[in-house]
């Protein structure tokens, strides 16, 4: 069986929201972009996008800020 998060679960019922959402290649960890609006149409959105994810800024290669701290060492 495979696992799937709430976030997972919440972006396959709305995947026009995968487009907010990064994730990192390395560790594949997940997280919402920081420039995501306040609301993102009906039913709430953007505050769903923030209840199930961290917000992650990434580096030039697309790497999460850990990953990007350990590929430069």
């Amino acid at each position: 069986m495979e696992y799937r998060s709430a976030g997972e679960e919440y972006l396959k019922s709305y995947p026009e929201l995968r487009k907010w959402v990064r994730e990192c290649p390395a560790c594949h960890r997940k997280g919402y972009r920081p420039d995501l609006p306040e609301k993102l149409g009906e039913n709430f959105k953007a505050y769903h996008i923030r209840k199930y994810f961290q917000p992650m800024e990434i580096d030039e290669l697309g790497l999460c800020p850990v990953c990007s701290r350990l590929r430069g060492k």
